[in-house]
């Protein structure tokens, strides 16, 4: 989120409903990150196939599946199988991210400019206008100028304005503190867009892929030799089911 929308906080990575994500992104709010998607639905497929083909042997009137052990068998071959597939793409989606890291911060380094002179010079010449206005006339028309400039600003002239604020800071004086935060959080806003592709890529660090998976081995029956499934009698705590199998 770029800001805080619907009480999702700025600066979180938040999963919702595409169009809900669109229209958030539409407004300039947030950005939509698919990123990983179509790995976490091709396990949630996997571990629903999974849970069908269960359902079906279970219910299935083939001999083949009265036989004593036949069910316990079968089952162990399909969770080798889903567990294999799911591992296979656990791995899939490390590479992704692997791959996602090194772009962004080769991205981040690109975009690390160096200042130009006339953008040096401009800002030193905003400042001392907009510092000499304050410590000698407590006019803050200038600085309210150049809070209104600012959205315009080419992003090295903000860059270059932002290492001059402090001296604006100085002569404000204590006074004004609204319209000097104002204009720090339009400059600071350039460094934000250069270390957004980095910033996304944290966020997904501790992203899971196979929830679905997990949440298979907490409340199917197949699973009940898992301490932490809701049918294992010698798990701890209460449990109550959770799914059907």
């Amino acid at each position: 989120m770029k800001e805080t929308v619907n009480g999702y906080e700025k600066g979180r990575l938040v999963e919702m409903e595409y169009v809900d994500a669109l229209q958030i992104q539409g407004q300039g709010k947030g950005i939509l990150v698919e990123a990983g998607q179509d790995i976490q639905r091709s396990i949630a497929e996997k571990v629903a196939k999974y849970r069908e083909d269960y359902r079906a042997m279970i219910n299935s009137d083939d001999p083949v599946y009265k036989v004593e052990g036949a069910i316990d068998y079968y089952t162990k071959q399909m969770q080798e199988k889903l567990e294999k597939e799911v591992a296979e793409l656990n791995e899939q989606w490390k590479l992704t991210y692997a791959g996602m890291r090194k772009a962004a911060d080769e991205d981040a380094a690109k975009q690390r400019r160096y200042l130009t002179e006339s953008e040096k010079e401009s800002a030193k010449q905003h400042a001392t206008k907009a510092a000499q206005a304050l410590k000698y006339g407590n006019d803050p028309s200038v600085l309210e100028e150049l809070v209104r400039l600012a959205p315009q600003m080419p992003n090295g002239q903000k860059l270059a304005l932002l290492d001059e604020l402090e001296r604006i800071e100085i002569a404000a004086n204590g006074k004004h503190d609204g319209l000097i935060k104002r204009l720090y959080s339009e400059l600071s806003s350039v460094i934000e867009e250069d270390m957004l592709a980095v910033k996304i890529v944290d966020l997904l660090a501790d992203r899971s892929v196979d929830f679905s998976f997990r949440t298979l081995k907490i409340t199917h029956p197949t699973y009940k030799h898992l301490k932490i499934n809701t049918h294992n009698n010698q798990s701890v705590g209460t449990h109550v089911s959770m799914g059907a199998v």
